[in-house]
């Protein structure tokens, strides 16, 4: 009953598109990048003169930049058509990350790309079915299903400018103040951009796909001797 009642809710909700982008980024930042964010503060943790200042403004640049790539790819027509799914696909990063400690870069996805299926079927148990449904599937159902409340097409371009100048001024602060801290850290582990979901793994994956798939094999000759 208690469940009906909270499902009733739930389908009476209505948010905004920026809202919804909103909450989705979050979520990201929050839930699929916490390897990310684990390993960049045990990075700068190493550091021997670290700026505990510095060290928090680390979330919310992640925020930031995900703010920004997300506002880019939120139109109407696309807004769910795009997120459903990359919920799903980065809940699967997710897994293999938090629990393998595995980095979805190029040679990983040529190895996704070959694994055959019964190879796939050994990663099938139990906490993969727990964590891919709890951080996978639910949240996917929510966006699915959310309403979302839009605004006239101008209206709608304006709302979601104002969202991406958010995300950018967010971002533009936090580097005028600590650009220096970050190149100090990133120079010194330029593996923790693999460990960012979703970018690392759909960068991947363009890059497999293309050159597996639209780029023809070079074609080698025999030079005269």
């Amino acid at each position: 009953m208690m469940l009906q009642k909270l499902k009733q809710k739930f389908l009476q909700l209505e948010i905004t598109a920026n809202q919804l982008i909103l909450f989705i980024t979050l979520y990201f930042v929050i839930v699929f990048n916490e390897p990310f964010l684990a390993r960049t503060i045990e990075a700068i943790l190493k550091l021997e003169q670290h700026n505990n200042i510095f060290m928090l403004t680390v979330p919310f640049l992640l925020l930031s930049l995900l703010l920004i790539i997300f506002s880019l790819f939120s139109a109407k027509p696309i807004l769910k058509l795009i997120f459903v799914p990359l919920i799903l696909i980065s809940s699967l990063v997710y897994f293999g990350t938090s629990t393998y400690g595995v980095v979805f870069d190029y040679s990983m996805m040529v190895n996704v790309i070959e694994t055959d299926n019964s190879e796939a079927l050994t990663y099938l148990n139990l906490q993969f079915i727990a964590i891919f449904f709890t951080t996978g599937v639910i949240p996917a159902l929510a966006v699915a299903f959310v309403k979302v409340r839009y605004q006239p097409f101008f209206k709608e371009i304006l709302q979601r400018l104002k969202l991406f100048a958010v995300g950018f001024g967010l971002f533009f602060i936090i580097a005028y103040f600590f650009y220096s801290n970050y190149a100090a850290v990133g120079r010194n582990n330029k593996d923790l951009k693999k460990y960012i979901v979703p970018t690392q793994a759909l960068d991947s994956s363009y890059k497999v796909i293309r050159d597996h798939y639209f780029t023809e094999p070079l074609v080698f000759k025999t030079l005269d001797s």
